[in-house]
């Protein structure tokens, strides 16, 4: 699902939102960065050029600022409809785990979940939970850091096995539908 509605070109958000997350300025003068930049708008560019009439076909949405609202608050609605409480909470944990002990790992979770989230705010392609797809193992990982740090802070016997449980069943059990297309929505 990297390449539906264009979500590969949203790896390009990535490293960006690495860099400000970390605070490493100095590496956007680096060469490889641009490099990568450039491989990635290529070979998602030429994907999303040969693709862009079948998948516009399937936008739903007049684009502007009340597609941009919509898609504020429909995206991590429908995460939280697929991940439930305990997921998004523990993800959530796990955030706060990276951000006060930054981890590359936990940084390119971060990274790439505010990039795709982002990504399919902006242009009106539409939201189905079948595009969030790519979030969640990113939001898995960060469930095992909050599953981590909760233990480290609330000791309770069991706890980060009961957590680890929670989590997977939760993940087994979410609901991942492929859904169909819905009708066109219009402001």
């Amino acid at each position: 699902t990297i390449l539906t509605k264009g979500i590969g070109a949203a790896l390009v958000l990535i490293p960006p939102i690495a860099i400000a997350l970390t605070r490493r300025w100095r590496l956007l003068v680096s060469p490889g960065l641009w490099l990568a930049a450039a491989v990635v708008i290529l070979f998602g560019g030429i994907w999303t050029f040969f693709t862009l009439r079948i998948v516009s076909e399937g936008w739903m949405h007049e684009p502007g600022l009340a597609y941009i609202v919509y898609a504020a608050i429909e995206g991590p609605r429908l995460i939280w409809s697929n991940q439930g409480a305990v997921g998004v909470c523990l993800s959530l944990a796990g955030a706060w785990r990276v951000f006060c002990q930054p981890t590359p790992l936990g940084i390119a979770m971060i990274s790439g979940i505010l990039s795709i989230v982002s990504f399919l705010t902006v242009p009106s392609i539409g939201l189905e939970p079948r595009y969030l797809h790519p979030v969640l193992p990113m939001m898995l990982i960060l469930s095992s850091s909050g599953i981590a740090w909760i233990s480290e802070h609330w000791p309770v016997r069991h706890m980060r096995t009961f957590l680890a449980a929670s989590v997977l069943v939760i993940s087994l059990g979410s609901d991942i539908p492929m859904s169909k297309k819905s009708k066109k929505i219009h402001y």
